[in-house]
């Protein structure tokens, strides 16, 4: 039996044999170029010519034929310039712009196979584009726009006209020069520190000399972005790394700015040395034996970038840029003759090499290397006819330009040189200003012998190359000349001798002529509008872009011919050389179902000519179809049942919907669905028959389908067969009993259905019991369930009125059933628990109060009684209503009690009809003690009888509180308080202060007693207090000296008090001699004023010290300050 074949893509299993996938079409088998044998896709290696699938992919690049298709109708892909299994490059020709080259790199999702590995390769490359776009470096190409096609994706760049540095080295056979390195190397360097400043930082793992390509001019360019390895889960390395190049950490982790310099590093070991590391080397060279007289610094430089210790490399890549290169020796700039630096490789002979003599000149140059210059290296183009170049097979991007200069000296073949040179006049009409056109001018050798020689351009507005060229006998290249209008004198030039082709087969003149355009020159693209199938309501605009290739301003109208067309912006303006773009709007709703297609859809008319735009579109219109109308479910079971619905689509649009039950017992999954042409989809259809009743149920829109293809309702029917619960008896209305009262009620169930009702009776309260709990009823029949109310749940009473109290569970049925009930209870709470009279004198009665609460629902009758002598209770019966409270008073007698006693207790019982309840009685005798903290209280000395104040403070060392009352013996002693009252264990402070009014006159020495007497002992405390007569002057504020008239002398009159009860002995001192008192020294008795009289003799001076009299009385010191009312006199 044959086995069947895996999908490489998509995984689908496919018959054997079969040469694309059933399901996506992929290719399972190729075809060996060599010997067109077909083999499998997973065979490596063709079994008849043994031919692997990278050398078979080599062979087919030789001899197929260049890649001549299109891309957005704009880019004629021209030559293959490498190709690998998830990407290839091509060299692309922009048609609006002839002559115009890029480089578009082809990348295909063939190796992912899981729908999330391409959706996270094609956001990854997104991300990459953006990035790399921003990035402004003259080594980066510039990103021109990127794009999909299919499963295919493309990036348009700039075209880098030059060498990769792989081929430089492999098929030139040359290598850079110590010099060369260090240049070529910094201006890598200035390429990786700009990648590294971005943010976040950019990387280039993949740096390797088949990713850089050196021009004409010297410069350095990034000729791969490292794209293919998002779409190649096996590349090269870790991140894109190449071997021999990646830095040893990628294993592990991430690229950083070191592991770029180790791959820097190894390149330009690989470009000192001529041997590219990809592929191994037999031994490792040192560099001081590759490259003889290179200076140590440079060694050692190469030596740290490259060094497996990432630590030990440069820090950054412009620290590693200035080593390379030293400022002080100018600024960095590209080596123009860097050919006249690199050489040749040991052991490899380079391909700018002549021929040996002897040697056969027709002999071919032999891929991946030659003897022989190609015409590619001097500056010349393959002719297409021909088969693509070389490069197009080896993989690696080829140059259009290079500045090798051919061996001189004529060839040393015997035989004819000719030449044939096409065409003999150029032509270049319908130039704008300033426009740039290339143009081609084929070489044939048509002699026996090579043709060398070099093409010259004799007028100032033709470019053409400046390298000499060679020609192998029999081959055919082209020479790219290029007309540069902004150079003409005139609007038309034409000029007979206009290129020279000099060789050694002659010379040849080749016309050439010019028109510049200087009216409006309308040019329309593209010609046609394809808007391919479309299905729903897209929004379809395409853009036209009109371009005036002429030398004035140019106007114009864009005019739509059909309805389904609508031009938004239909007038424009387009200056000389430039473009515009003009959308073109799909009407929907006005475009017809099936293939529409208008030659002349839209008109652009303008002062520069007039096109006409074709249209085309193909309307996918899907159409529901369910084929029925009705859905009828016949007779079922009360329970879920599950149908199957069809949905199918008669049209050719894909079909997209949602099917909707409209009655809550069904559901539909999925409803959401789509369905493409031509096909059917299943719905699954359940109804929840259960929550039904026994009966037929017709539903007129029970089921909606909506969509894209029309709306249609469908009805159903189903007969459904289940038993059919009704009660009957009496409710579950228990009325008013007394706890531990057992009532009961019986409920009837009946089933007046069509099948056996199975039912189970559960109580969903626990104070309801049922009997039986289960029953088993006939259709028609009836049985009786016995419900009882146990009233002993409810020792307070309650009154319950339960919504759900009983259910009736018959499968799908169920009843619940509320019940009330209402049973009288009193129920009675004491508060408080016990009564606690604390410390009680036993001429003092206690009283407490003892609250009896009745929480129940019927009333509470009580009384009281009690074993104890020496409490009284007031009520001691009494009844108290539901929810109420009545308060007894307790009062304990001391007097009553044992008098020997410390402490009694006892008992009071309250007898309910709730129940009875105990509360425990005691009573403590006080004893307290009084205390002082001192014994002998000093007050002091009060000075002229005023008075003064101190405290004590009381103690109450015994139990139960201190009571008791202070006074004094004397009427001039005072306490605070005349009675007072301390906790146990407490203390209190008494003020004694003194009212001296009270003091006979004349006392010196008084003493007094104050006086506590309380129920914790009695105190006498002791209180001293002496009395000092003193002196006391009251001098004036200031003293005023006025003159009696102008020509007297100013005088007054010092008075002095004596406020204090002795005499006053006092000295004046004047503080300035011109003051003139009528006496020093006196004495002033208690209560008594003097006066003095005081004047001022001499002049005063604004300079002195205001003058001022002191008075000097019983050791202190007191200043009058003097003040003369006019000093000036």
């Amino acid at each position: 039996m044959a086995t069947k074949m895996r999908c490489p893509k998509c995984g689908q299993l496919n018959e054997a044999g079969a040469s694309r996938c059933g399901q996506c079409r992929a290719p399972l088998t190729q075809t060996c170029p060599r010997c067109g044998h077909v083999r499998p896709w997973y065979v490596q290696r063709c079994p008849q010519c043994d031919v692997p699938v990278d050398d078979a992919a080599v062979f087919t690049g030789l001899f197929r034929e260049g890649p001549e298709r299109r891309l957005q109708g704009r880019y004629l892909l021209r030559e293959v310039l490498s190709r690998g299994a998830v990407s290839a490059r091509y060299r692309a020709e922009d048609l609006r712009d002839p002559g115009t080259f890029y480089a578009i790199q082809e990348l295909s999702t063939v190796a992912l196979f899981r729908a999330d590995e391409r959706r996270q390769a094609e956001a990854a490359l997104s991300a990459a584009v953006a990035r790399w776009s921003a990035v402004e470096h003259p080594a980066v190409p510039a990103v021109v726009e990127a794009f999909r096609a299919g499963e295919t994706h493309y990036v348009v760049t700039e075209w880098v006209s030059g060498v990769d540095l792989a081929a430089l080295m492999e098929r030139e056979g040359l290598r850079a020069t110590p010099d060369l390195a260090r240049n070529w190397g910094a201006q890598l360097a200035d390429l990786l520190s700009t990648l590294h400043s971005q943010d976040p930082p950019l990387y280039a793992p993949f740096l390797s000399p088949g990713r850089v390509a050196v021009d004409d001019d010297g410069r350095l360019h990034l000729i791969d972005l490292g794209l293919a390895d998002l779409f190649s889960p096996a590349g090269d390395g870790a991140y894109g790394a190449v071997r021999g190049y990646a830095a040893p950490e990628l294993e592990g982790g991430p690229p950083t700015p070191q592991s770029d310099i180790f791959a820097l590093g190894r390149l330009l070991y690989a470009l000192l040395v001529g041997r590219l590391l990809e592929r191994g080397l037999r031994r490792q060279l040192p560099l001081r034996q590759a490259v003889p007289g290179i200076a140590m610094p440079l060694v050692k430089t190469i030596a740290r970038a490259a060094h497996r210790d990432p630590r030990q490399r440069y820090a950054s890549a412009a620290e590693l840029r200035d080593v390379l290169w030293d400022a002080s020796a100018g600024s960095l700039a590209p080596i123009g003759a860097w050919r006249d630096l690199a050489v040749p490789i040991l052991g490899q002979a380079t391909r700018a090499t002549p021929p040996r003599a002897g040697r056969d000149a027709r002999r071919q140059p032999t891929v991946g290397g030659s003897t022989t210059d190609s015409m590619e290296a001097l500056g010349f183009e393959r002719d297409p006819r021909y088969g693509p170049a070389g490069a197009a097979a080896l993989g690696r991007a080829e140059p259009t330009m290079a500045s090798a200069e051919p061996a001189a000296g004529p060839a040393t073949a015997t035989g004819e040189a000719r030449l044939a040179v096409q065409p003999r006049l150029i032509k270049a009409t319908e130039l704008s200003p300033g426009d740039t056109r290339r143009v081609v001018l084929s070489l044939h050798n048509t002699g026996a012998v090579e043709v060398s020689g070099r093409v010259t351009s004799h007028v100032d507005w033709i470019s053409a190359p400046k390298s000499p060229f060679r020609l192998p006998v029999g081959k055919q290249a082209k020479v790219i000349l290029t007309v540069r209008s902004a150079r003409l004198t005139s609007p038309q030039a034409s000029e007979a001798q206009a290129i020279s082709v000099d060789t050694n087969a002659g010379r040849h003149w080749v016309a050439a002529t010019a028109q510049v355009v200087t009216t409006p020159l309308l040019q329309v693209e593209p010609t046609l509008l394809d808007w391919g199938a479309l299905q729903g309501e897209p929004s379809g605009v395409q853009h036209l872009t009109i371009t005036n290739a002429g030398g004035q301003p140019m106007l114009g109208s864009v005019a739509a011919r059909v309805p389904w067309l609508r031009v938004s912006a239909p007038e424009f303006r387009c200056a000389p050389g430039r473009s515009i773009q003009v959308p073109v709007q799909l009407v929907t709703d006005q475009l017809p179902a099936g293939d529409t297609q208008a030659a002349d859809a839209i008109v652009v008319d303008s002062d520069g000519g007039q096109e006409r735009v074709a249209a085309r579109v193909r309307r996918l219109t899907p159409v529901l179809d369910l084929g029925v109308t009705h859905i009828d479910l016949g007779s079922l079971p009360a329970e879920p049942a599950e149908r199957y619905l069809y949905v199918g689509n008669t049209g050719d649009g894909v079909l997209e919907g949602t099917a909707r039950p409209l009655v809550p017992w069904l559901r539909i999954d999925p409803q959401e669905f789509r369905c493409q042409p031509g096909d059917m989809v299943q719905l699954a259809l359940t109804a929840d028959l259960g929550a039904l009743g026994d009966g037929a149920i017709e539903v007129p829109q029970a089921v909606r389908v909506r969509t894209n293809g029309g709306v249609e309702t469908l009805s159903l029917r189903v007969q459904v067969v289940a038993p059919r619960l009704v009660l009957g008896g009496g409710d579950l209305a228990f009325g008013q009993t007394r706890l531990g009262d057992v009532l009961s009620r019986d409920i009837t169930i009946v089933n007046t259905g069509s099948a056996p009702l199975y039912a189970t009776v559960q109580p969903l309260v626990d104070w309801l019991s049922a009997s039986p709990g289960s029953i088993t009823c006939a259709p028609g029949e009836e049985r009786q369930v016995e419900v009882v109310a146990d009233t002993t749940r409810f020792p307070k009473g309650d009154v319950l009125d339960v919504v759900a109290a009983l259910r009736i569970d018959a499968g799908t049925l169920a009843v619940t059933l509320p019940a009330s009930i209402e049973v009288l209870q009193p129920a009675l709470r004491v508060d408080p628990q016990e009564l606690d009279f604390g410390y009680a004198e036993r001429t003092h009665p206690e009283s407490r109060t003892l609250t009896l609460a009745n929480e129940g629902n019927a009333p509470l009758a009580w009384n009281t009684q009690t074993d104890v002598a020496w409490v009284e209770i007031q009520p001691t019966s009494g009844v108290c209503r539901p929810g109420g409270a009545q308060e007894v008073a307790v009062t304990a007698y001391g007097l009553a009690a044992d008098p020997e006693a410390e402490v009694v207790v006892g008992t009071l019982v309250v007898n309910t009809d709730a129940g009875r309840a105990k509360v425990p009685l005691r009573l403590a005798f006080a004893a307290p003690l009084l205390a002082s903290d001192t014994t002998d209280l000093d007050l002091g000395v009060s000075v002229n009888l005023r008075d003064v104040s101190t405290s004590l403070r009381l103690f109450n060392h015994g139990l139960g509180p201190l009571r008791g009352r202070i006074t004094t013996d004397h009427t001039w002693l005072a306490v605070d308080r005349a009675s007072f009252e301390c906790a146990m264990g407490r203390s209190i402070e008494v003020r004694v202060s003194t009212d001296l009014e009270e003091l006979p006159p004349g006392t010196d020495r008084a003493a007094g007693a104050v006086l506590v007497e309380s129920n914790g002992g009695d105190l006498a405390i002791d209180v001293t207090l002496s009395v000092a007569y003193a002196p006391a002057i009251e001098p004036p504020e200031t003293l005023v000296l006025e003159r009696a008239d102008p020509a007297g002398q100013p005088q007054g009159r010092l008075a002095l008090r004596n406020t204090g009860l002795a005499t006053a002995h006092a000295e004046l001192r004047p503080s300035a001699p011109q003051l003139v008192l009528s006496r020093n020294l006196l004495d002033i008795k208690p209560g008594k004023s003097v006066r003095i009289a005081v004047r001022w003799q001499g002049v005063s001076s604004a300079e002195a010290e205001p003058p001022y009299i002191e008075v000097l009385s019983g050791g202190e010191a007191m200043r009058v300050p003097v003040v003369l009312a006019d000093a000036s006199a």
